[in-house]
């Protein structure tokens, strides 16, 4: 969810005067990096936005730039950098609420999120800083009045990552149990999470039958399809369906082969080409991606990353592709 209700706002609320059309240039400059695809360009301009919103004294106006860029650092691969810029907002909002309108307040809320889901992909980032950052959800959202829904769905989320299965039941269920609200993830993001569940429990064809209103596009955001494709490719495969797997391969591909953010989900179509015996296709996606190299974003999109091309070349030694140019 990007800021742009935040921006919109903005304009009921510009300076009188001489200000007036230096802030409308600026809110203008935030709207249009707003439409820009995520990145190292759209993050180093929303640093520069940020610090003019900063310099102007409005403090609505600095709350759509630091929004921005909490969204740029969370969604463009540089998700160490967001807590900075989240820490400032949320202080702002216990300084003075009243900077902030109706959106934004529901806005503050939603980026919580993104800041519990980033946590763990932080080595720096302990396990007792992330859980510290899940309790304040819990905390605010209590506060807000928002059901506890979207805290439930970001503890199933950590428990997975930990590997703590007692954990992840608990939360699953808590987060099924819990009335949807306007912070409930979108249906597609949720139909993608009870997918994940079954798959955790070793069911490939529940996990397939949940996600199909993702798969067929009945529901869709800015991440979706785009992952559960990815996902949905060695269940597929498993369960027989290999034709259908290769379309969601094309498909998927497709759509993140230029995306700096969705290094990981490259990797889930990398270790497809090297499970499926089609070395030399994956061969070619990693040259084709070449510039993940050098990619020094997220330690954790870095090894999903890592992990799927070191599997690919495995094989493609193990079946005599290793001489190909």
């Amino acid at each position: 969810m990007g800021p742009q209700g935040a921006i919109r706002n903005l304009h009921a609320r510009a300076g009188a005067g001489d200000g007036r059309h230096a802030h409308h240039e600026l809110l203008g400059a935030v709207r249009r990096l707003d439409a820009e695809p995520y990145g190292r360009v759209r993050t180093a301009r929303a640093e520069e936005l940020a610090d003019e919103a900063a310099a102007t004294g409005d403090r609505p106006l600095l709350v759509a730039a630091l929004t921005l860029l909490v969204h740029s650092y969370s969604f463009g691969g540089e998700c160490a950098r967001t807590f900075v810029p989240f820490r400032r907002l949320l202080r702002m909002f216990d300084e003075n609420p009243a900077d902030f309108r109706e959106d934004d307040v529901r806005r503050l809320h939603w980026m919580f999120k993104w800041v519990v889901t980033d946590a763990r992909q932080q080595p720096d980032v302990t396990l007792t800083e992330a859980e510290v950052w899940l309790a304040r959800m819990r905390r605010r959202y209590r506060k807000a009045g928002y059901s506890e829904r979207a805290v439930h769905g970001a503890e199933f989320r950590l428990a997975r990552h930990l590997g703590d299965a007692a954990r992840a039941t608990r939360a699953y269920s808590a987060w099924t149990a819990a009335a949807r609200d306007d912070m409930a993830d979108c249906l597609a993001c949720e139909y993608a999470t009870e997918g994940l569940r079954q798959l955790d429990l070793g069911d490939d064809r529940a996990a397939l039958d949940g996600w199909e209103p993702v798969l067929n596009c009945t529901h869709s955001c800015h991440r979706e399809p785009h992952e559960t494709l990815a996902r949905s490719l060695l269940p597929l495969v498993r369960t027989g369906r290999t034709d259908r797997a290769r379309d969601h391969h094309l498909r998927g591909y497709g759509m993140v082969r230029a995306d700096e953010a969705f290094g990981p989900v490259v990797a889930l179509h990398v270790e497809f080409c090297a499970r499926t015996g089609n070395e030399p296709r994956g061969l070619r996606i990693i040259a084709e991606q070449s510039r993940r190299w050098a990619d020094t974003g997220d330690p954790l999109d870095r090894l999903e990353w890592l992990g799927g091309v070191a599997l690919l070349l495995r094989r493609a030694v193990e079946t005599g592709h290793a001489q190909r140019p």
